[in-house]
């Protein structure tokens, strides 16, 4: 996954589920990939400024490198 906002937490979940298969606290580089066992996963990405972020029912059956588009917060406010 590509085009991520720096910092980002990533967590990659069986689909469906809270069981979490991958994931990383705070990405930096723009970029996450992960090896994943299972065949359907969701991803959340988390980022201070930005919308919560949720993708569902990625499949993972193959290897797949797709960008995301992360959406500014109007709403947050840091003070």
């Amino acid at each position: 996954i590509n085009n991520i906002v720096n910092p980002t937490e990533v967590r990659v979940y069986e689909a469906g589920t809270q069981n979490e298969v991958a994931g990383q606290e705070n990405v930096t580089s723009g970029t996450f990939s992960a090896s994943i066992s299972v065949s359907s996963v969701d991803v959340v990405f988390i980022s201070l400024g930005y919308q919560y972020l949720k993708l569902t029912g990625v499949d993972t059956s193959s290897d797949a490198s797709f960008p995301i588009n992360q959406l500014v917060d109007r709403q947050y406010e840091n003070v």
